[in-house]
C-alpha cells in the first residue's frame, strides 16, 4: 500500500515539473472581442473598453501624441467605447467616443464629459450658478 502511495506522489510530482504541465497554465491569448475583467486594462496593443456595455479586448486606433491611452479630442471610430484615457489636464479618466449626428464624414472624438444628462450636476459649471443648479435638482 506505502508502495502504491509513494508512486502515486512521484507521478504528481513529475506531472508539476513536465513541461506539458507548464503547457497546459499557459492562458489563452488576448483577441480582439473576447472577454475582460477590468476597464483600462493592457495586454499588447489591447485595452480592455466598454463597447456596448460589455467588457471586451479592443485595439484602440490612436491619433494623438499617446503611444498607450486615447487623448481627449482626439479621433476615434467607434461610437459609444468607454476606454481609459488622458484628458486636457494629462490626468488618466475614463473617456467615451462621441459622433457628430448627422455630419457625412466627420469622425468621432473622445470626451471625458463628466455629466450626462441636462438634469444632472454639470460640475463645470460657473461658481455663481451652483447654488441655483443645487436649488433646481432638489425641486
Amino acid at each position: 500500500m506505502k508502495s502504491k502511495l509513494i508512486l502515486a506522489l512521484c507521478l504528481l510530482l513529475v506531472l508539476q515539473v513536465s513541461p506539458f504541465a507548464a503547457t497546459a497554465a499557459v492562458k489563452n491569448p488576448v483577441r480582439e472581442g473576447s472577454k475582460c475583467s477590468k476597464l483600462g486594462d493592457f495586454s499588447k496593443k489591447m485595452q480592455c473598453v466598454n463597447a456596448d456595455g460589455k467588457l471586451i479586448w479592443r485595439e484602440l486606433a490612436l491619433t494623438g501624441s499617446s503611444k498607450k491611452y486615447p487623448i481627449e479630442d482626439s479621433k476615434c471610430f467607434k461610437d459609444q467605447v468607454f476606454a481609459m484615457g488622458l484628458n486636457s489636464d494629462n490626468e488618466l479618466v475614463k473617456l467615451e467616443c462621441k459622433w457628430d449626428e448627422g455630419k457625412i464624414g466627420q469622425y468621432g472624438h473622445w470626451t471625458s464629459d463628466t455629466w450626462k444628462s441636462l438634469c444632472d450636476f454639470d460640475p463645470d459649471a460657473p461658481k455663481e450658478w451652483q447654488s441655483y443648479q443645487k436649488f433646481a435638482l432638489l425641486n
